[in-house]
């Protein structure tokens, strides 16, 4: 066996963010010192109904906002920031902490004309909302592979979102980063990317934050730094719909008897791992880590055999993308595989198969959620609302990987990892592997997510995915809480594995 390793890294920021709250600005400052007096002297009509009719949903974009002096004064007070990376199943970027504890002249200056009733009264006037003094404020900076997944912005008192961007003038669609507006359905679900907004050097653009507001920031392509300062404007609570619910996975059965035709083990599976010594190892590896990834799980033609079947598959596209993007084989309908395909499919719900489950992990079963082939490629994610009705239940769950046109190794920084964590920390990194037969046990309050796939993954992969439901019994007395970091990989050699760092898990702030 060898583990693959997670080791803590400190978070920062916690003090300043605390003393934030603490600070007075100083709103005395002239706003119209600093931006453009041509937009804060008169809210025109004209603008108040481009304001008002704009889709998907309500937004603005004002160019060349800020005088060019203090924006010069403020990019090269914004350098000496302290900077943060970010990371976790929404977003990847580096973020200042709260601007108003910066001590630098041009940005409290800054502050003061953001926090200004002059400057309140100019966004009161675009939108009809009435605000109060509270406003949050960071800066955030977006290098190569960054990106921000869809998201409404809704928390308590939010009422206004806003960006003023420090790109390079050179900006273009062709260096990604666009801010991706959503439109919606009836049940205020994402569905599609309506209108893509390019950033533009010295553009103020703000939103109405709302149950319709779905919006991204897609994935940096080029070295260029996405700069940009953002945050909200507080305002009233106001009633919103509850959040749309997801359809659950349906859950079947297991049988409990052999039935005439299943086919043997021994046709499929690698014999190692039918032998009784090494599923006496397994099983104690289990017991320890609630984790294990048996290496080469499958003989090598049926393995070959399911390849080159998942690559001629006809995909459906899976969403909302407020909790998912990838492509599935019969996630939500009847079976949609053929072939080998549902013979292996079949063999994972067979009575045979799930005794060897038991055996591997000492956990009796006694049903399973619907399976599926999934087909991950560049921009598919999951978020940890996916499958969110699993988490108030334990669960065993089955992963196994095929690796299909890969045109170089696979690594951290491409995403496509699957993470499993708690409201305090990530307990679990699971990377794509091909042939890989991965079983987790998950306690109630665990959660997972798929990391966004970035542009530059060398390929495309595929896996299927269930999660068995064990008799309560077995949990309590074979399988230990998952155990943070530690993920058992079968092999022959004994060598020790690798060591990841720990992606943060934070989200008081997320960046328009």
């Amino acid at each position: 066996f060898h583990a693959l390793m997670m080791k803590k890294r400190t978070n920062s920021g916690g003090e300043e963010q605390a003393n934030a709250k603490r600070i007075k600005v100083d709103t005395t400052v002239a706003a119209k010192d600093f931006f453009s007096e041509a937009y804060l002297t008169t809210a025109s009509t004209e603008l108040k109904q481009s304001y008002v009719d704009s889709v998907p949903f309500r937004h603005m974009a004002l160019p060349n906002f800020a005088k060019e002096e203090f924006l010069k004064e403020l990019t090269e007070a914004l350098q000496d920031e302290v900077w943060f990376p970010k990371n976790n199943d929404l977003y990847t970027f580096e973020q200042t902490d709260d601007l108003k504890v910066s001590e630098h002249q041009a940005i409290k200056n800054l502050c003061s004309c953001i926090y200004s009733k002059e400057f309140r009264g100019f966004l009161e006037s675009l939108t009809g909302i009435e605000l109060s003094d509270k406003v949050d404020i960071s800066s955030h900076i977006y290098r190569k592979g960054s990106t921000l997944l869809c998201h409404d912005d809704e928390l308590e008192g939010r009422r206004i979102a806003f960006i003023l961007y420090f790109v390079p003038p050179d900006w273009s669609e062709e260096d990604g980063g666009t801010l991706d507006l959503f439109s919606t359905d009836s049940a205020f679900n994402a569905c599609q990317i309506v209108k893509r907004i390019v950033p533009k050097r010295n553009t103020f653009l703000f939103f109405e934050t709302t149950p319709a507001s779905w919006h991204q920031v897609a994935e940096v392509l080029s070295d260029k730094l996405r700069h940009s300062i953002s945050g909200w404007f507080h305002g009233s609570n106001i009633e919103r719909p509850p959040h749309p619910k997801d359809t659950p996975l349906l859950v079947e059965d297991l049988v409990q008897e052999k039935k005439e035709g299943d086919e043997e083990l021994s046709a499929w599976v690698n014999p190692k791992y039918l032998e009784d010594e090494s599923l006496e190892k397994i099983k104690e590896h289990f017991g320890d880590n609630s984790s294990i990834g048996l290496n080469d799980f499958l003989l090598e033609d049926k393995y070959k055999e399911i390849q080159t079947a998942l690559q001629a598959s006809n995909w459906t596209e899976i969403g909302p993308y407020q909790r998912r993007h990838y492509f599935s084989l019969g996630r939500w309908g009847d079976d949609q595989e053929t072939g080998v395909l549902l013979a292996f499919k079949k063999l994972l719900k067979s009575k045979v198969f799930t005794d060897l489950v038991t055996k591997l992990t000492g956990l009796e079963l006694k049903a399973s959620v619907r399976g599926e082939y999934r087909k991950w490629e560049k921009q598919c994610y999951t978020l940890v609302h996916d499958c969110e009705d699993q988490v108030q239940e334990c669960g065993l769950d089955l992963l196994f990987g095929v690796q299909t046109q890969a045109e170089g190794e696979w690594k951290n920084e491409h995403g496509g990892f699957t993470t499993y964590m708690d409201e305090q920390a990530e307990l679990l990194t699971l990377m794509p592997d091909g042939n890989l037969l991965a079983l987790v046990f998950r306690d109630k309050g665990c959660m997972r997510f798929v990391k966004y796939i970035t542009s530059s993954a060398p390929g495309v992969r595929h896996d299927f995915h269930t999660t068995f439901i064990p008799v309560e019994d077995s949990q309590e007395s074979e399988s230990e809480e998952l155990k943070s970091g530690e993920f058992g990989d079968y092999s022959d050699d004994g060598e020790e594995g690798c060591e990841i760092e720990w992606r943060t898990d934070e989200s008081e702030e997320e960046e328009q």
